[in-house]
């Protein structure tokens, strides 16, 4: 088991066409959460049109980033009951980005894409453009080996 660091690398959004690399506090999982390690992160045109100024859901400062995939560096308390499969150190994962409630009549009908709470990892929450992105383990599904 690897300690984690204190600190990480992350770029974040500070205004329109404006970005900064910055040393942050690397996020601690929380009940029922994952800490992912980045390994790669895809640039989004909705990640562009932030940057450009265009999207009301980024405000900075923020970390964009919903597009990646990793490896699980810690795992929350419980995560694994709440994602209905079992997590470990090292996992190679993938994140679906869009974090509903799973409490209102939406989510309860498997149409979490109307949550009224609805929020996106680099939009209304942290995301992957940084060494760590932590996020609920309901929303990660691992990858096989076949897939690169």
């Amino acid at each position: 088991m690897s300690v984690l660091p204190e600190t990480m690398r992350a770029l974040v959004y500070e205004a329109p066409r404006q970005m900064t690399m910055r040393e942050v506090k690397v996020p601690k999982p929380e009940t029922g959460e994952l800490l992912i390690r980045v390994s790669v992160a895809g640039i989004c045109g909705s990640d562009l049109g932030g940057y450009l100024g265009h999207n009301s859901l980024r405000k900075p400062p923020l970390i964009m980033g919903h597009e990646f995939s990793g490896t699980v560096a810690a795992i929350g308390v419980g995560a694994a009951e709440k994602a209905g499969k079992p997590f470990r150190i090292g996992d190679r994962v993938t994140v679906n980005p869009l974090v509903s409630c799973g409490q209102c009549d939406r989510c309860k009908e498997s149409r979490e894409h109307l949550c009224p709470d609805r929020k996106l990892l680099g939009a209304g929450l942290p995301g992957a453009f940084a060494e760590f992105v932590k996020v609920p383990a309901e929303n990660v599904h691992h990858l096989p080996d076949s897939v690169s």
